[in-house]
């Protein structure tokens, strides 16, 4: 069975040929990627979606909630007992784009992780990248008065530049700092 789909308002670097939902669906369609699709997924980085003239579906990873009168279905970060919503947290998307399944689901005994955390040789880092994030930039400045923090994002970075790769840089030190960039506090 042929789908006509489309995504908008994602990230910059997002595939719409290579994505969460995409090779979801090519399990089971033929998935067409078409500027007048019968479904349409978007995200939290834009307005364009509100052009389409199709079944909307809503997905965020953000600290964001989404109108629930603008789209048909949400996948987001948040628990909610509505019918057209699903929990998807965004670390969800990363463990399928990075592979990570094994890693995530596989036990571990006492002594592997200790050994894991044996061979971690820095202590404490983060990666910031939005300036706005006040709360988080004030836990770092206060705890930094205690200890090093190496800062690997665009925000309060001390390392010789922004990080390219997240998950590398964060695999050898024993804790890392992160939380959301704001509280949200509108309920449904």
């Amino acid at each position: 069975m042929k789908l006509k789909v489309d995504f908008s308002d994602f990230w910059p670097d997002f595939d719409k040929k290579d994505n969460y939902f995409y090779n979801l669906l090519v399990q089971k369609y033929t998935v067409i990627i078409d500027e007048n699709p019968d479904v349409l997924f978007y995200s939290s980085f834009g307005n364009d979606y509100l052009k389409y003239n199709c079944k909307r579906i809503h997905y965020t990873g953000e600290n964001f909630r989404p109108n629930f009168y603008l789209c048909d279905f949400v996948f987001s970060f948040d628990y909610t007992s509505r019918k057209n919503h699903f929990r998807l947290p965004l670390y969800s998307l990363y463990i399928e784009r990075h592979k990570e399944y094994k890693n995530f689901w596989s036990k571990k005994s006492k002594e592997e992780l200790k050994n894991i955390w044996t061979k971690k040789n820095k202590l404490c880092c983060m990666v910031v990248s939005n300036p706005k994030a006040k709360d988080r930039i004030d836990f770092f400045e206060n705890l930094s008065k205690f200890i090093h923090i190496d800062s690997g994002g665009a925000v309060l970075n001390n390392v010789g530049g922004r990080v390219k790769n997240k998950t590398e840089f964060i695999k050898d030190y024993k804790f890392v700092i992160a939380f959301e960039n704001d509280i949200q506090s509108r309920k449904y």
